[in-house]
């Protein structure tokens, strides 16, 4: 790979769309080309997905580089779920343990944490909330 600063443009591989929880990742090879590898099966019919951020930053983080640099507001279902599809991502464990079973508190408006086990559809409404208003 060149040490210097490369730009390219690769028509095929930009045609995927952006997706938080992608069916694709790219890679680039040593002589610059793009290869675009599947992760999972992709049924005939189905979206090709690849992220436009980094599928290790939380909600907030992703939705922000995706509004400021991109220009739209992502409503992928990671982005609308809360749990961020059961990785708790950006959640912290919560210290009480309702009916035995370990709940997460899951931030809101980027500062306040909630239970969810015990707040859940508050919560939900609020971070619903919160993510409109980015």
């Amino acid at each position: 790979m060149p040490t210097n600063n490369v730009q390219a443009i690769y028509p095929i591989a930009s045609l995927p769309e952006h997706n938080c929880a992608p069916n694709t990742f790219r890679m680039f090879e040593k002589d610059l080309s793009v290869c675009v590898r599947a992760t999972q099966d992709i049924l005939k019919g189905e979206h090709i997905t690849v992220t436009y951020t980094d599928t290790l930053w939380a909600t907030p983080e992703r939705r922000a580089h995706l509004y400021f640099s991109k220009h739209f507001l992502c409503v992928c279902d990671r982005c609308k779920d809360p749990t961020e599809m059961g990785s708790y991502i950006t959640a912290l464990r919560c210290r009480k343990k309702l009916d035995g079973s370990e709940k997460y508190k899951i931030p809101v408006a980027n500062k306040n944490f909630g239970c969810l086990g015990m707040m859940e559809m508050a919560l939900f409404a609020k971070v619903l909330f919160f993510q409109k208003t980015l």
